[in-house]
């Protein structure tokens, strides 16, 4: 669990997400995909789940939907 009471659950590097893993976020949202140094990044086959109910599906960039 993070300071902020977000949960990662997957593969570590050095103390930090990377790889392939979930996280749920403390305001409800979630994703599941690739990580790079503790962000969602990468790869074309992430989702990301808002609170709202809503959801992107594609590659993050950084964690931001590219």
């Amino acid at each position: 669990m993070y300071r902020d009471g977000n949960v990662y659950e997957g593969e570590w590097v050095r103390n930090k997400a990377h790889g392939k893993g979930k996280i749920v976020y403390a305001h409800g949202g979630h994703y599941e995909g690739s990580f790079e140094n503790d962000v969602p990044h990468g790869d074309g086959h992430g989702k990301l789940h808002y609170a709202s109910g809503g959801y992107y599906e594609g590659e993050l960039n950084r964690g931001v939907p590219h």
